[in-house]
């Protein structure tokens, strides 16, 4: 008799040995899910802010050249920034121009439109909004 109580205990501890270690490895495996999504999140942050930052270097770029040419025009112009790209489209005439910018980053789009007035002595930006898609 002491011997099957000493059996039903080891086989009740075993039993909950097993069950507290299914109860560890669901919650581990949990957690490395999520650290897998809060990775995925912050990479697709990061390349938005990367394609942010190229379309804002595009449009500054196109604004360099307006102050060094003011006859001067873009078509869609390709300009490579850093690891990034964009699309450069400089319009208009006289002392009001138009500039569209459409920048590319590993995959995440970025658009901006800015308006910029010649004046005397400088070049001012009038107008400046991400386009939204």
């Amino acid at each position: 008799m002491n011997q099957n109580i000493y059996k039903n205990q080891g086989m009740a501890a075993l039993i909950s040995v097993l069950i507290v270690g299914a109860v560890a490895l669901v919650m581990v495996k949990s957690l490395a899910l999520m650290g897998i999504d809060e990775l995925d999140s912050m990479s697709a942050y990061s390349g938005g802010e990367q394609a942010r930052a190229t379309a804002e270097s595009c449009l500054e770029e196109g604004l360099h050249r307006l102050q060094l040419d003011n006859g001067y025009t873009a078509n869609a112009e390709n300009i490579a920034i850093g690891p990034g790209s964009c699309e450069l489209t400089v319009s208009g005439t006289g002392s009001n121009r138009e500039l569209s910018v459409a920048a590319e980053f590993d995959g995440f789009y970025r658009y901006y439109e800015a308006a910029a007035e010649r004046l005397s002595d400088r070049l001012e930006l009038n107008n400046y909004n991400e386009i939204i898609n």
